[in-house]
């Protein structure tokens, strides 16, 4: 237990610069990684509270001295809503990336597919597989991630002030890459929610 929190101290302390205040999905992009990187799943730490805190504290969360749960911090971490409901770090990541029906996640694979706003997550089955539509692939039943290259499909307007341009810029980009893309492929109206400060 000592080793997975002073790994996820040393991990949180390294990347919290970069993090906003806003409710945003590469919170729980950042989470998801250092959950992979120290085995931590629903199974052995999900009632850790002492981790969920220290996540919850390092991304500026609001609320982080009630969190009573891995899964509470997480979400807290993103300002996701509800979070004193959350039971699961499948539903956690799903509030953290602002995903709608996260009650009825049941798995980390789901809940990393529905906070990248991919609509096919319900049938998901592994963590793999999670990743895998997650990151925009297709037939992803079975799958290993093995020489995979993610590909978006799933779109978000970015609102920033662009270095050499007078004024703001919209632009569209692709929730699994991050990377600009067509504004044709960005529908509705311009709003910011996924890179509010970027």
């Amino acid at each position: 237990m000592k080793k997975y929190l002073a790994f996820f101290s040393s991990c949180v302390l390294l990347i919290t610069p970069s993090l906003t205040l806003a409710a945003d999905i590469e919170v729980g992009k950042d989470v998801f990684k250092l959950l992979l990187q120290a085995n931590i799943t629903d199974n052995n730490y999900r009632g850790d509270s002492e981790i969920g805190r220290k996540i919850c504290e390092a991304y500026k969360g609001s609320g982080c001295s009630y969190v009573s749960s891995l899964p509470e911090g997480i979400c807290r971490a993103a300002n996701g809503d509800n979070c004193s409901y959350v039971t699961t770090i499948g539903e956690a990541l799903c509030r953290a990336g602002g995903a709608s029906n996260c009650s009825y996640v049941s798995s980390i694979g789901e809940g990393f597919c529905r906070m990248m706003h991919v609509s096919n997550c319900s049938y998901v089955s592994s963590l793999s597989e999670g990743i895998c539509k997650g990151l925009g692939g297709s037939y992803c039943s079975g799958s290993s991630l093995e020489n995979f290259t993610p590909k978006d499909v799933s779109f978000a307007w970015d609102k920033f002030r662009a270095p050499n341009a007078y004024g703001i810029v919209w632009a569209c980009r692709g929730i699994q890459t991050g990377q600009f893309v067509e504004n044709y492929k960005c529908t509705g109206p311009q709003e910011d929610k996924l890179w509010p400060n970027d």
